[in-house]
């Protein structure tokens, strides 16, 4: 084989190919054994159900919102909170 043969041979085509082979051939031998795959399928989904049973809990939990700097009062009862007056330049007074 001449040296661009042997370049072409070695490309990086040539060696996605390879791999992706591999891993082919890894995924069929896999396969032969079903018990490792079912095993490895159940224990994903209860982890997932796991998961999402944690967010379900996390998410049902209430918490008080609070206001430490006071932008959402409005003093002056016009309608508009203090941070909204502020945003926009106007008093809260007025």
């Amino acid at each position: 084989m001449d040296t661009k043969g042997r370049t072409l041979s070695e490309t990086v085509w040539t060696r996605l190919d390879r791999k992706a082979g591999a891993i082919t051939e890894l995924t069929i031998r896999q396969l032969r054994h079903r018990i490792s795959t079912w095993v490895v399928l159940a224990v994903g989904v209860l982890i997932m159900a796991l998961l999402l049973a944690f967010y379900v809990d996390s998410i049902r939990d209430d918490f008080e919102p609070v206001d430490n700097d006071g932008d959402s009062v409005d003093w002056d009862n016009d309608g508009y909170p203090m941070g909204q007056e502020n945003k926009y330049g106007t008093s809260d007074w007025d």
